[in-house]
């Protein structure tokens, strides 16, 4: 029919006023027009085969107020034709800002670890330089490289994937390579991996990747420090 109930409380969310009428256009109008093509989208893709939906999207109040919601659906089918849709809207401004927030002092930390790399890399190749005896020579410059497989590494743990989610095989595949390139070069001992091909949330993602740079690193230093053989396994 188009009618829609909503509690005083989401009437407050979607800046809809407590005696305002509310049908299916004014619900749309309120929509972010950024966001308002893919929540119409989840929504009528439930519509046409049934079942659940759920959309984070912002809201645009009259006074210009913009929030964040997560809404949840559901539409009940009876008879093979949908009749109701039943959902919930959870505003979820503070958690997006506290993101927004996070994602602001991961770049500043990338910058500026980036820096410490640099500088080390730099006094490394300096030294080496200077060095007159060749074995020092070639300690440093064995540290040199590992430093660079390190940076190469944070730097793919905190590139910008170019959007929200994150495929794992390609990602942790770079992180793999520059782990052995950087730390087992000269070691007897050698890494092997194998990711199926999947995507997360970019946040997961780069906690994946610290705990894998984190274990792969632990392995190298604890387990064959001896110059042993072996192989780590991703």
């Amino acid at each position: 029919t188009g009618r829609l109930y909503c509690s005083t409380r989401t009437r407050e969310i979607f800046g809809v006023g407590r005696d305002e009428t509310v049908d299916v256009e004014v619900y749309q109008s309120r929509i972010h027009p950024d966001d308002r093509a893919a929540t119409l989208g989840a929504y009528e893709a439930a519509l046409t085969t049934g079942g659940d939906f759920t959309v984070e999207h912002r809201t645009v109040a009259p006074d210009g107020r913009v929030r964040w919601l997560l809404g949840h659906g559901r539409v009940i089918v009876e008879g093979g034709e949908p009749r109701m849709v039943l959902g919930t809207a959870l505003e979820i401004t503070e958690r997006k800002q506290a993101e927004e927030t996070r994602a602001l002092l991961l770049g500043e930390l990338n910058h500026r670890v980036k820096n410490d790399f640099q500088i080390v890399s730099g006094l490394l190749q300096m030294q080496a330089r200077r060095a007159e005896d060749p074995d020092v020579r070639e300690e440093l410059e064995k540290a040199l490289r590992r430093i660079d497989g390190i940076a190469r590494a944070h730097q793919n743990l905190y590139a910008d994937q170019g959007g929200a989610e994150v495929e794992m095989s390609d990602y942790l595949g770079a992180v793999c390579r520059h782990l052995s390139d950087g730390m087992f070069e000269d070691l007897a001992a050698r890494l092997a991996w194998r990711v199926e091909p999947f995507s997360l949330p970019r946040e997961r993602a780069v906690a994946v990747g610290l705990i894998v740079n984190e274990l792969v690193t632990n392995a190298v230093k604890h387990a064959f420090g001896d110059g042993r053989p072996g192989l780590v396994e991703v």
